[in-house]
Protein backbone atom coordinates (compact mmCIF):
# COMPACT_ATOMS: atom_id res chain seq x y z
CA UNK A 1 0.00 0.00 0.00
CA UNK A 2 1.45 3.69 -0.82
CA UNK A 3 1.66 5.42 2.05
CA UNK A 4 2.50 9.34 1.13
CA UNK A 5 4.87 11.41 3.13
CA UNK A 6 6.73 15.06 3.25
CA UNK A 7 3.78 16.73 2.95
CA UNK A 8 1.86 14.65 -0.36
CA UNK A 9 -1.74 13.88 -0.63
CA UNK A 10 -2.85 10.73 -2.79
CA UNK A 11 -5.52 11.60 -5.20
CA UNK A 12 -8.39 9.94 -7.50
CA UNK A 13 -9.35 12.33 -10.56
CA UNK A 14 -12.36 12.01 -12.52
CA UNK A 15 -12.76 11.23 -16.45
CA UNK A 16 -10.68 13.26 -18.85
CA UNK A 17 -13.89 15.42 -20.08
CA UNK A 18 -15.22 15.91 -16.06
CA UNK A 19 -11.35 17.22 -15.05
CA UNK A 20 -9.24 18.13 -18.64
CA UNK A 21 -5.81 18.27 -17.64
CA UNK A 22 -4.01 21.94 -18.00
CA UNK A 23 -0.32 20.46 -17.57
CA UNK A 24 1.01 22.03 -20.31
CA UNK A 25 2.24 25.62 -20.90
CA UNK A 26 0.16 26.44 -24.06
CA UNK A 27 -3.60 27.60 -23.03
CA UNK A 28 -3.19 31.41 -23.04
CA UNK A 29 -4.29 32.87 -19.34
CA UNK A 30 -7.16 34.86 -20.83
CA UNK A 31 -9.18 31.79 -22.20
CA UNK A 32 -12.06 30.49 -20.00
CA UNK A 33 -10.54 32.46 -16.71
CA UNK A 34 -14.06 31.44 -14.67
CA UNK A 35 -12.85 27.76 -15.24
CA UNK A 36 -9.26 28.69 -14.42
CA UNK A 37 -6.72 26.41 -13.02
CA UNK A 38 -8.70 24.55 -10.12
CA UNK A 39 -10.35 21.15 -9.84
CA UNK A 40 -11.56 18.95 -7.50
CA UNK A 41 -10.20 15.48 -6.35
CA UNK A 42 -10.82 12.64 -4.24
CA UNK A 43 -8.17 11.85 -1.12
CA UNK A 44 -7.01 8.57 -1.39
CA UNK A 45 -4.62 9.03 1.70
CA UNK A 46 -2.38 11.47 3.00
CA UNK A 47 1.25 12.18 5.22
CA UNK A 48 0.98 12.49 8.54
CA UNK A 49 2.57 15.74 8.53
CA UNK A 50 -0.02 17.37 6.08
CA UNK A 51 -1.04 21.23 7.35
CA UNK A 52 -4.46 20.10 7.91
CA UNK A 53 -4.34 16.48 8.39
CA UNK A 54 -6.84 16.22 11.05
CA UNK A 55 -9.93 17.47 8.86
CA UNK A 56 -9.41 15.26 6.00
CA UNK A 57 -10.75 11.49 5.75
CA UNK A 58 -10.63 9.08 2.95
CA UNK A 59 -13.31 9.63 -0.06
CA UNK A 60 -12.84 14.19 1.22
CA UNK A 61 -13.05 16.05 -1.85
CA UNK A 62 -10.41 18.69 -1.94
CA UNK A 63 -10.31 21.57 -4.62
CA UNK A 64 -6.83 21.87 -6.04
CA UNK A 65 -4.35 23.60 -8.05
CA UNK A 66 -4.38 20.91 -11.32
CA UNK A 67 -1.61 22.17 -13.23
CA UNK A 68 0.72 20.94 -9.65
CA UNK A 69 -0.27 17.38 -9.67
CA UNK A 70 2.60 15.01 -10.20
CA UNK A 71 1.63 11.09 -11.55
CA UNK A 72 4.63 8.54 -10.54
CA UNK A 73 4.59 4.98 -10.89
CA UNK A 74 4.54 2.22 -8.23
CA UNK A 75 4.85 -1.15 -9.62
CA UNK A 76 3.18 -0.46 -13.33
CA UNK A 77 0.42 1.69 -11.07
CA UNK A 78 0.05 5.01 -11.97
CA UNK A 79 -0.49 7.37 -8.89
CA UNK A 80 -0.99 11.57 -8.77
CA UNK A 81 -0.27 12.93 -5.40
CA UNK A 82 -0.31 16.72 -4.74
CA UNK A 83 1.76 18.57 -2.26
CA UNK A 84 -0.81 20.63 0.57
CA UNK A 85 -0.04 23.79 -0.34
CA UNK A 86 -1.47 23.42 -3.55
CA UNK A 87 -4.50 22.48 -1.92
CA UNK A 88 -7.22 25.60 -2.44
CA UNK A 89 -10.03 24.24 -0.43
CA UNK A 90 -11.80 21.23 1.18
CA UNK A 91 -15.79 20.24 0.06
CA UNK A 92 -17.89 18.85 2.59
CA UNK A 93 -17.96 15.38 2.56
CA UNK A 94 -21.93 14.94 3.64
CA UNK A 95 -23.33 17.95 4.78
CA UNK A 96 -22.31 21.41 5.33
CA UNK A 97 -19.46 23.25 3.49
CA UNK A 98 -16.04 23.53 5.10
CA UNK A 99 -13.60 25.80 2.80
CA UNK A 100 -9.76 26.83 3.97
CA UNK A 101 -8.49 30.31 2.84
CA UNK A 102 -5.57 29.82 0.49
CA UNK A 103 -2.53 30.83 2.20
CA UNK A 104 -1.10 32.75 -0.97
CA UNK A 105 2.22 33.76 0.08
CA UNK A 106 3.10 30.12 0.57
CA UNK A 107 1.66 29.34 -2.53
CA UNK A 108 3.67 31.62 -4.07
CA UNK A 109 6.77 30.65 -2.27
CA UNK A 110 6.39 26.92 -3.53
CA UNK A 111 5.67 28.20 -6.97
CA UNK A 112 8.66 29.97 -7.10
CA UNK A 113 11.04 27.21 -6.05
CA UNK A 114 9.45 24.87 -8.34
CA UNK A 115 9.31 27.20 -11.62
CA UNK A 116 12.20 29.22 -11.05
CA UNK A 117 10.92 33.26 -10.49
CA UNK A 118 11.60 35.66 -7.96
CA UNK A 119 9.37 38.35 -6.26
CA UNK A 120 11.56 41.57 -7.93
CA UNK A 121 10.26 40.03 -11.34
CA UNK A 122 6.93 41.74 -10.05
CA UNK A 123 8.78 44.52 -8.38
CA UNK A 124 8.88 43.26 -4.73
CA UNK A 125 11.27 41.83 -2.44
CA UNK A 126 9.47 39.10 -0.45
CA UNK A 127 6.61 36.26 -0.47
CA UNK A 128 4.23 38.79 1.23
CA UNK A 129 0.88 40.52 0.84
CA UNK A 130 2.49 43.72 -1.14
CA UNK A 131 3.75 40.79 -3.67
CA UNK A 132 0.05 39.07 -3.77
CA UNK A 133 -1.24 42.34 -4.42
CA UNK A 134 1.73 43.53 -7.11
CA UNK A 135 0.70 39.87 -8.74
CA UNK A 136 -2.61 41.01 -9.13
CA UNK A 137 -2.30 43.92 -10.55
CA UNK A 138 -0.01 42.37 -13.40
CA UNK A 139 -2.67 39.84 -13.85
CA UNK A 140 -5.41 42.60 -13.95
CA UNK A 141 -3.27 44.75 -16.41
CA UNK A 142 -3.17 41.48 -18.86
CA UNK A 143 -6.18 40.48 -19.07
CA UNK A 144 -5.89 37.65 -16.72
CA UNK A 145 -8.38 36.57 -13.55
CA UNK A 146 -6.42 38.30 -10.64
CA UNK A 147 -5.84 36.19 -8.38
CA UNK A 148 -2.60 36.71 -7.00
CA UNK A 149 -1.05 33.61 -7.28
CA UNK A 150 1.64 33.35 -9.77
CA UNK A 151 0.63 29.80 -10.96
CA UNK A 152 2.46 28.18 -14.48
CA UNK A 153 -0.12 30.00 -16.44
CA UNK A 154 0.92 33.55 -15.40
CA UNK A 155 4.64 32.18 -14.73
CA UNK A 156 4.96 31.74 -18.69
CA UNK A 157 3.07 35.06 -19.78
CA UNK A 158 5.52 36.62 -17.63
CA UNK A 159 8.59 34.68 -18.70
CA UNK A 160 7.52 35.09 -22.35
CA UNK A 161 7.43 38.82 -21.53
CA UNK A 162 10.61 39.15 -19.92
CA UNK A 163 12.31 36.85 -22.93
CA UNK A 164 11.39 39.78 -24.99
CA UNK A 165 12.98 42.29 -23.53
CA UNK A 166 16.19 40.43 -25.28
CA UNK A 167 15.89 42.85 -28.13
CA UNK A 168 18.62 41.29 -30.45
CA UNK A 169 18.91 37.31 -30.86
CA UNK A 170 21.82 36.13 -32.05
CA UNK A 171 21.26 32.88 -33.54
CA UNK A 172 24.26 29.91 -32.87
CA UNK A 173 25.73 27.52 -35.33
CA UNK A 174 24.02 24.15 -35.06
CA UNK A 175 25.00 20.79 -36.67
CA UNK A 176 22.37 19.59 -38.52
CA UNK A 177 21.00 16.06 -39.01
CA UNK A 178 18.91 14.63 -41.03
CA UNK A 179 17.26 11.87 -38.98
CA UNK A 180 14.70 11.65 -36.23
CA UNK A 181 15.38 8.88 -33.61
CA UNK A 182 12.94 6.36 -32.64
CA UNK A 183 14.06 3.56 -29.86
CA UNK A 184 17.49 4.14 -30.77
CA UNK A 185 17.01 4.02 -34.64
CA UNK A 186 18.07 6.92 -36.97
CA UNK A 187 14.77 7.34 -39.79
CA UNK A 188 15.37 9.96 -42.38
CA UNK A 189 13.81 13.06 -42.78
CA UNK A 190 13.24 15.30 -45.98
CA UNK A 191 14.49 18.60 -43.85
CA UNK A 192 18.05 19.91 -43.76
CA UNK A 193 17.70 21.39 -39.93
CA UNK A 194 17.39 18.97 -37.52
CA UNK A 195 19.29 19.37 -34.33
CA UNK A 196 19.18 16.16 -31.57
CA UNK A 197 19.21 16.41 -27.96
CA UNK A 198 22.91 14.70 -28.21
CA UNK A 199 24.31 16.92 -30.10
CA UNK A 200 26.17 20.47 -28.80
CA UNK A 201 23.96 22.90 -29.27
CA UNK A 202 20.94 20.64 -28.54
CA UNK A 203 17.83 20.58 -26.76
CA UNK A 204 16.96 18.20 -24.11
CA UNK A 205 14.38 17.37 -22.16
CA UNK A 206 15.46 16.78 -18.63
CA UNK A 207 15.41 13.16 -16.70
CA UNK A 208 12.47 12.72 -14.92
CA UNK A 209 9.95 14.97 -17.17
CA UNK A 210 8.75 11.85 -19.53
CA UNK A 211 8.18 7.77 -18.76
CA UNK A 212 11.33 6.46 -19.87
CA UNK A 213 10.85 3.29 -21.92
CA UNK A 214 14.46 2.29 -22.33
CA UNK A 215 15.12 -1.25 -22.62
CA UNK A 216 11.05 -2.23 -23.38
CA UNK A 217 9.74 -3.47 -26.46
CA UNK A 218 8.74 -0.64 -29.15
CA UNK A 219 6.25 1.63 -27.95
CA UNK A 220 3.21 1.68 -30.30
CA UNK A 221 3.01 5.56 -31.87
CA UNK A 222 -1.08 6.04 -32.68
CA UNK A 223 -1.12 9.94 -32.21
CA UNK A 224 0.80 12.96 -33.35
CA UNK A 225 -0.13 16.16 -30.80
CA UNK A 226 0.62 19.29 -32.35
CA UNK A 227 1.05 22.16 -30.10
CA UNK A 228 1.87 26.08 -30.31
CA UNK A 229 4.42 26.72 -27.49
CA UNK A 230 3.61 30.57 -26.48
CA UNK A 231 7.18 31.18 -26.36
CA UNK A 232 9.44 33.77 -28.32
CA UNK A 233 12.18 30.96 -29.59
CA UNK A 234 12.29 26.66 -28.74
CA UNK A 235 14.97 27.65 -26.35
CA UNK A 236 12.33 29.54 -24.29
CA UNK A 237 10.07 26.95 -24.59
CA UNK A 238 12.66 23.90 -23.40
CA UNK A 239 13.28 26.21 -20.47
CA UNK A 240 9.80 26.56 -19.47
CA UNK A 241 8.93 23.23 -20.10
CA UNK A 242 11.80 21.68 -18.47
CA UNK A 243 11.09 24.03 -14.92
CA UNK A 244 7.75 23.02 -15.09
CA UNK A 245 8.63 19.21 -14.72
CA UNK A 246 6.91 18.45 -18.36
CA UNK A 247 8.35 16.91 -21.64
CA UNK A 248 7.78 17.53 -25.63
CA UNK A 249 9.67 14.59 -28.61
CA UNK A 250 10.44 17.74 -31.10
CA UNK A 251 10.33 21.52 -31.34
CA UNK A 252 10.11 23.55 -34.63
CA UNK A 253 11.66 27.11 -33.86
CA UNK A 254 11.19 30.49 -36.08
CA UNK A 255 13.30 29.37 -38.27
CA UNK A 256 11.96 26.22 -39.34
CA UNK A 257 14.90 24.44 -37.27
CA UNK A 258 13.31 21.27 -36.10
CA UNK A 259 14.71 20.47 -32.27
CA UNK A 260 14.24 16.44 -31.05
CA UNK A 261 14.26 16.48 -27.38
CA UNK A 262 13.59 13.15 -26.76
CA UNK A 263 13.81 9.55 -28.34
CA UNK A 264 10.57 8.92 -29.84
CA UNK A 265 10.49 5.43 -27.88
CA UNK A 266 9.54 7.53 -24.64
CA UNK A 267 6.55 8.88 -23.71
CA UNK A 268 6.76 12.31 -23.81
CA UNK A 269 4.65 14.36 -20.73
CA UNK A 270 2.85 16.77 -23.22
CA UNK A 271 -0.87 15.98 -24.11
CA UNK A 272 -2.42 16.26 -20.15
CA UNK A 273 -3.37 12.70 -19.66
CA UNK A 274 -1.51 9.70 -19.44
CA UNK A 275 -3.68 7.43 -22.00
CA UNK A 276 -2.52 10.00 -24.64
CA UNK A 277 0.65 10.58 -23.34
CA UNK A 278 1.91 7.13 -23.55
CA UNK A 279 0.25 6.35 -27.33
CA UNK A 280 1.53 9.86 -28.58
CA UNK A 281 4.67 12.20 -30.01
CA UNK A 282 4.28 15.86 -29.61
CA UNK A 283 5.93 18.41 -31.52
CA UNK A 284 5.94 22.40 -29.93
CA UNK A 285 5.94 24.82 -32.52
CA UNK A 286 7.50 27.97 -31.73
CA UNK A 287 4.52 31.16 -31.58
CA UNK A 288 3.97 33.72 -28.65
CA UNK A 289 0.59 33.55 -29.93
CA UNK A 290 -0.28 37.45 -28.84
CA UNK A 291 -0.87 39.93 -31.18
CA UNK A 292 2.05 42.04 -28.95
CA UNK A 293 4.87 40.31 -29.82
CA UNK A 294 4.74 40.74 -33.62
CA UNK A 295 7.27 43.89 -33.26
CA UNK A 296 9.75 41.46 -31.50
CA UNK A 297 9.54 39.21 -34.42
CA UNK A 298 10.67 41.93 -36.80
CA UNK A 299 13.21 43.29 -34.75
CA UNK A 300 14.90 39.87 -34.19
CA UNK A 301 15.23 39.26 -38.13
CA UNK A 302 12.36 36.75 -38.72
CA UNK A 303 9.86 39.08 -40.22
CA UNK A 304 6.19 39.50 -39.55
CA UNK A 305 3.92 36.77 -38.58
CA UNK A 306 0.56 36.03 -40.11
CA UNK A 307 -2.28 37.20 -38.31
CA UNK A 308 -5.14 34.56 -37.88
CA UNK A 309 -8.92 35.76 -38.20
CA UNK A 310 -12.10 33.89 -37.50
CA UNK A 311 -10.51 30.68 -36.25
CA UNK A 312 -13.34 28.77 -34.46
CA UNK A 313 -12.28 26.26 -31.68
CA UNK A 314 -14.91 24.17 -29.37
CA UNK A 315 -17.92 26.01 -30.54
CA UNK A 316 -16.07 29.78 -30.04
CA UNK A 317 -14.35 32.47 -32.36
CA UNK A 318 -11.39 33.26 -31.09
CA UNK A 319 -9.89 37.34 -30.91
CA UNK A 320 -7.17 37.72 -33.56
CA UNK A 321 -3.58 35.88 -33.11
CA UNK A 322 -0.33 35.50 -34.94
CA UNK A 323 -0.13 31.98 -37.20
CA UNK A 324 3.17 30.19 -37.53
CA UNK A 325 5.52 30.96 -40.25
CA UNK A 326 4.99 29.26 -43.73
CA UNK A 327 8.87 27.98 -42.87
CA UNK A 328 7.35 26.33 -40.27
CA UNK A 329 4.60 24.69 -41.72
CA UNK A 330 6.85 23.02 -44.13
CA UNK A 331 8.86 21.75 -41.56
CA UNK A 332 5.98 20.44 -39.88
CA UNK A 333 4.88 18.49 -42.91
CA UNK A 334 8.28 16.95 -43.61
CA UNK A 335 8.08 15.98 -39.59
CA UNK A 336 4.59 14.43 -40.18
CA UNK A 337 6.14 12.60 -43.08
CA UNK A 338 8.51 11.00 -40.91
CA UNK A 339 6.90 9.96 -38.72
CA UNK A 340 4.42 8.69 -40.98
CA UNK A 341 7.11 6.29 -42.38
CA UNK A 342 8.89 5.47 -38.74
CA UNK A 343 5.95 5.06 -36.52
CA UNK A 344 3.20 4.07 -38.79
CA UNK A 345 0.84 6.85 -37.53
CA UNK A 346 -1.89 7.30 -39.79
CA UNK A 347 -1.92 10.51 -42.54
CA UNK A 348 -5.47 11.55 -41.38
CA UNK A 349 -7.17 14.24 -39.00
CA UNK A 350 -10.76 14.39 -37.25
CA UNK A 351 -13.21 15.89 -39.48
CA UNK A 352 -16.44 17.95 -39.61
CA UNK A 353 -18.84 15.47 -40.16
CA UNK A 354 -20.88 18.22 -41.97
CA UNK A 355 -18.07 20.14 -44.18
CA UNK A 356 -15.67 17.63 -43.89
CA UNK A 357 -13.20 20.11 -42.99
CA UNK A 358 -10.63 19.58 -40.12
CA UNK A 359 -12.55 19.20 -36.95
CA UNK A 360 -12.29 22.34 -34.91
CA UNK A 361 -13.52 20.18 -31.78
CA UNK A 362 -12.86 17.94 -29.54
CA UNK A 363 -12.97 13.97 -30.35
CA UNK A 364 -13.09 12.04 -27.97
CA UNK A 365 -12.30 8.55 -30.27
CA UNK A 366 -8.08 10.36 -30.28
CA UNK A 367 -8.27 10.59 -26.44
CA UNK A 368 -9.41 7.18 -26.14
CA UNK A 369 -7.49 4.87 -28.13
CA UNK A 370 -9.92 4.66 -31.09
CA UNK A 371 -8.34 6.79 -33.72
CA UNK A 372 -4.52 7.20 -35.27
CA UNK A 373 -3.69 10.06 -37.12
CA UNK A 374 -2.97 13.63 -35.96
CA UNK A 375 -4.62 16.02 -33.81
CA UNK A 376 -4.19 19.45 -32.58
CA UNK A 377 -4.27 19.34 -28.15
CA UNK A 378 -7.46 20.69 -28.48
CA UNK A 379 -8.88 17.34 -30.11
CA UNK A 380 -8.04 15.29 -26.90
CA UNK A 381 -8.69 18.19 -24.44
CA UNK A 382 -11.67 20.67 -23.81
CA UNK A 383 -9.67 23.24 -22.15
CA UNK A 384 -7.30 23.67 -24.53
CA UNK A 385 -7.64 26.05 -28.07
CA UNK A 386 -4.00 24.48 -29.88
CA UNK A 387 -3.30 24.62 -32.37
CA UNK A 388 -6.49 26.15 -34.03
CA UNK A 389 -6.48 27.50 -37.55
CA UNK A 390 -3.92 24.83 -38.26
CA UNK A 391 -6.03 22.80 -41.56
CA UNK A 392 -4.19 19.64 -40.51
CA UNK A 393 -6.62 18.05 -43.44
CA UNK A 394 -5.55 20.20 -46.18
CA UNK A 395 -1.98 20.00 -45.24
CA UNK A 396 -1.96 15.87 -45.08
CA UNK A 397 -3.74 16.50 -48.48
CA UNK A 398 -0.29 18.20 -49.66
CA UNK A 399 1.39 15.33 -48.60
CA UNK A 400 -0.01 12.97 -51.07
CA UNK A 401 0.29 15.13 -53.58
CA UNK A 402 4.17 15.67 -52.46
CA UNK A 403 4.19 11.84 -52.85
Amino acid sequence: MFKPVNRYIQISLGSPEENPDPGVVLLPDDYQPKKGQFQTAKVLNWAEDVRFANVLQTGSKIILDASMIEEINVENEKISVILDNYVIGLLPYKKGFFCMTIDKNFYNQASATKLGWEPSWFGEKYYDENLVRAIKKWQRDHGSSADGLCGPMTFRRVWTERQEQIHYHEPCPLNYSNFIVYQGNFHPIEWDKVVLWSEPDGLKANPGTYYDYTGRPKRNIRLFVNHWDVCLNATSCVSVLNRRGISVHFLIDNDGTIYQALDMQHGAWHAGHVRSNRASVGVEISNAYYPKYQDWYVKNGFGERPTIEGAWVHGEELDPFLGFYPVQIEALKALWEAIHQSAGVELQTPLDQNTGKTSTKYYQDALYGNFSGFVSHYHISKKKIDCAGLDIKTLLEDLDEEE
